[in-house]
């Protein structure tokens, strides 16, 4: 998907300070006007952040396609849109599935109301399932959601009042 993509530009959200995954929240949209000028802007709306906020416009002079590319890539969204969207559900399925493994592992570190050999059994899992995700990086979305269930099953009787809010 990614080598499908065409460069337009870029630009830089900066004073995000350095937090375990997850914990950063960026708001992303994407707006085109009538005059076909795309614009992207996020905005960092991570608790007690500033909220930085950057953005970019891109122009049609800012691209390199002529109009026969750009209908021609309009085409191929519209024939391919289906399997996109199983893409999309499969990458979010995995994301799901990484996101609870590194929070499982960093939330059960030290928490002290869990016994050493719970604490162990649950980063034992989610090192197991981060291993597993590297070497599995385009499952089935079925398989992600019987391995996120796995993991929820053995996390929750443990540990379950400690993620109450991420889960």
């Amino acid at each position: 998907m990614i080598s499908d993509n065409h460069f337009l530009g870029n630009f830089l959200l900066d004073g995000i300070p350095r937090l375990p995954r997850g914990v950063p929240k960026l708001n992303v949209t994407f707006a085109i006007d009538s005059d076909g000028i795309l614009t992207v802007t996020a905005v960092d709306k991570t608790p007690g952040s500033t909220g930085n906020t950057a953005s970019i416009k891109i122009t049609s002079e800012m691209s390199s396609l002529d109009s026969d590319e750009i209908e021609r890539m309009i085409r191929d969204a519209e024939r391919f849109a289906e399997e996109d969207k199983i893409i999309k559900q499969n990458v979010l399925d995995k994301n799901n599935l990484e996101q609870l493994a590194y929070l499982a592992r960093s939330r059960i570190e030290n928490e002290g109301d869990v016994s050493k050999s719970n604490r162990d059994k649950i980063g034992e899992a989610a090192t197991n399932t981060l291993d597993w995700i590297k070497m599995h990086p385009a499952e089935d979305k079925l398989v992600y959601e019987e391995r996120l269930l796995n993991l929820k099953n053995l996390v929750i009787p443990i540990a379950g009042n400690i993620f109450r809010d991420e889960l």
